[in-house]
Protein backbone atom coordinates (compact mmCIF):
# COMPACT_ATOMS: atom_id res chain seq x y z
CA UNK A 1 0.00 0.00 0.00
CA UNK A 2 1.02 3.53 -0.64
CA UNK A 3 1.55 5.45 2.60
CA UNK A 4 1.03 9.19 2.94
CA UNK A 5 3.15 11.35 5.14
CA UNK A 6 1.49 12.66 8.28
CA UNK A 7 1.25 16.26 7.01
CA UNK A 8 -0.24 15.17 3.70
CA UNK A 9 -3.04 13.20 5.34
CA UNK A 10 -4.01 16.12 7.53
CA UNK A 11 -4.11 18.45 4.50
CA UNK A 12 -6.25 15.95 2.59
CA UNK A 13 -8.55 15.60 5.60
CA UNK A 14 -8.97 19.38 5.90
CA UNK A 15 -9.67 19.68 2.16
CA UNK A 16 -12.31 16.95 2.41
CA UNK A 17 -13.95 18.67 5.39
CA UNK A 18 -14.00 22.05 3.60
CA UNK A 19 -15.49 20.53 0.43
CA UNK A 20 -18.10 18.66 2.48
CA UNK A 21 -19.10 21.81 4.39
CA UNK A 22 -19.41 23.80 1.15
CA UNK A 23 -21.52 21.03 -0.37
CA UNK A 24 -23.85 20.90 2.65
CA UNK A 25 -24.32 24.67 2.78
CA UNK A 26 -24.95 24.89 -0.97
CA UNK A 27 -27.56 22.13 -0.70
CA UNK A 28 -29.28 23.96 2.17
CA UNK A 29 -29.14 27.27 0.27
CA UNK A 30 -30.63 25.75 -2.89
CA UNK A 31 -33.34 24.02 -0.88
CA UNK A 32 -34.33 27.28 0.80
CA UNK A 33 -34.29 29.42 -2.34
CA UNK A 34 -35.94 26.94 -4.71
CA UNK A 35 -39.03 26.57 -2.58
CA UNK A 36 -41.94 28.82 -3.45
CA UNK A 37 -43.15 29.12 0.10
CA UNK A 38 -44.88 32.13 1.60
CA UNK A 39 -41.80 32.99 3.65
CA UNK A 40 -39.50 33.18 0.64
CA UNK A 41 -42.10 35.22 -1.25
CA UNK A 42 -42.44 37.69 1.62
CA UNK A 43 -38.66 37.96 1.95
CA UNK A 44 -38.42 38.67 -1.76
CA UNK A 45 -41.14 41.29 -1.49
CA UNK A 46 -39.48 43.05 1.44
CA UNK A 47 -36.17 43.06 -0.43
CA UNK A 48 -37.83 44.56 -3.51
CA UNK A 49 -39.62 47.20 -1.45
CA UNK A 50 -36.36 48.14 0.28
CA UNK A 51 -34.69 48.40 -3.12
CA UNK A 52 -37.49 50.69 -4.38
CA UNK A 53 -37.27 52.86 -1.26
CA UNK A 54 -33.52 53.22 -1.64
CA UNK A 55 -33.87 54.12 -5.32
CA UNK A 56 -36.51 56.76 -4.56
CA UNK A 57 -34.40 58.14 -1.71
CA UNK A 58 -31.35 58.36 -3.97
CA UNK A 59 -33.32 60.13 -6.72
CA UNK A 60 -34.80 62.56 -4.21
CA UNK A 61 -31.34 63.44 -2.87
CA UNK A 62 -29.96 63.92 -6.38
CA UNK A 63 -32.81 66.31 -7.25
CA UNK A 64 -32.33 68.18 -3.99
CA UNK A 65 -28.60 68.69 -4.55
CA UNK A 66 -29.13 69.67 -8.19
CA UNK A 67 -31.53 72.39 -7.13
CA UNK A 68 -29.06 73.63 -4.49
CA UNK A 69 -26.25 73.72 -7.05
CA UNK A 70 -28.45 75.56 -9.55
CA UNK A 71 -29.42 78.15 -6.93
CA UNK A 72 -25.77 78.63 -6.02
CA UNK A 73 -24.74 79.27 -9.62
CA UNK A 74 -27.71 81.57 -10.20
CA UNK A 75 -26.69 83.62 -7.19
CA UNK A 76 -23.11 83.92 -8.50
CA UNK A 77 -23.89 84.79 -12.13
Amino acid sequence: MFKFKKGTTSILLYCFIVIFVIFVFSAIYNNIHDSNSIESFSLRETFNSQKRKFKNFKNRNIKQYKSKINRFFKSIF
